[in-house]
Order: structure tokens, then sequence, then C-alpha cells
């Protein structure tokens, strides 16, 4: 099982697009496998944050990325998961919104999706404090005159 899920991240993290595709497609047959739910989580838990963390090319941080979203979106991994763990993913995917590359920043938005579509109200509770700041930032970065004034509020 560590092996398969080696190879399905390796392929997704890939610098061709066609590799990238063949993992995503590989790590939905393994997800489809019952059996493979304790492998999946042992690997999250255990090996990927860490490596997600030293990541340095944008392949590799959306290929982790697509990972992470795929095994929390499966039959609702996120509960299964350490709270710390969920918790860790999510501020790395904060972090990743912050990304040069595109693909990263709209994976690591995909992964919070993911999160708050499972976990509801409470996870985006969470964010929503570091998302508007980081939306203000962005606003002032390509508008500065005009977003001195923009109050955001949630309701």
């Amino acid at each position: 099982m560590a092996n398969e899920i080696e190879n399905t991240l390796h392929l997704l993290c890939s610098t061709s697009r066609i590799e990238r595709e063949r993992g995503s497609s590989a790590l939905e047959v393994l997800l489809a496998i019952p059996k493979n739910e304790n492998g999946f989580k042992h690997f999250l838990e255990n090996d990927l944050l860490a490596s997600l963390e030293k990541c340095c090319s944008w392949e590799m941080k959306y290929g982790y990325l697509m990972f992470i979203k795929g095994v929390i979106s499966s039959r609702g991994f996120v509960h299964s998961i350490d709270v710390s763990v969920v918790n860790a993913v999510a501020f790395l995917c904060l972090e990743c919104l912050k990304d040069e590359e595109a693909r990263v920043r709209l994976a690591g938005g995909e992964v919070l999706g993911a999160i708050c579509k499972i976990n509801t109200l409470q996870a985006f509770k969470e964010f929503i404090p570091p998302l508007l700041s980081l939306t203000k930032g962005y606003l002032k970065d390509n508008e500065e005159d005009h977003v001195e004034n923009i109050n955001f509020q949630v309701k």
C-alpha cells in the first residue's frame, strides 16, 4: 500500500501534465478500495505534511495538495484524521494561497473548501480572518488607491 501511495504521489507531482492526470486517476482507484483507508490516514498524518512543508517546486506543492484534497474528499476521511492534522493542513493551505503560482493557490483553496465542506461552519469560521486579511492584502497590492476604506464584514 505504501508503495502505491508513493507512486501515485510521484505521478501527481510530475512536471508533465499527462503524468499528473494519470496520478489523479490512480488516486481515485486507490481511494475506491475501502481497505486502503488506514494506509491513507497513516500517510497523511505521518509523512505528507512534513513533505509538503519542504516542497519547493510548484508541481510538488500542487501534487501534494491534490493528493490531500482527494483523501479528504473521499468518504469523509477528515472525520477519522486527527484534528491537529486537519488544522495543520488548513494552515499550510492558507500559506499556499500566498504562492506565486496560481495553480498552487487554486489547489490550496480547493483543499480548504474540501475541509469546510465536511467540517462545515466550524472550519469556515476559523478561516475567515486569515482569508479576509489575504483578500484585503491582495486588493491593496493591485488597487492601492481604492482599497483603504474597504471594510470586510461577515454576517
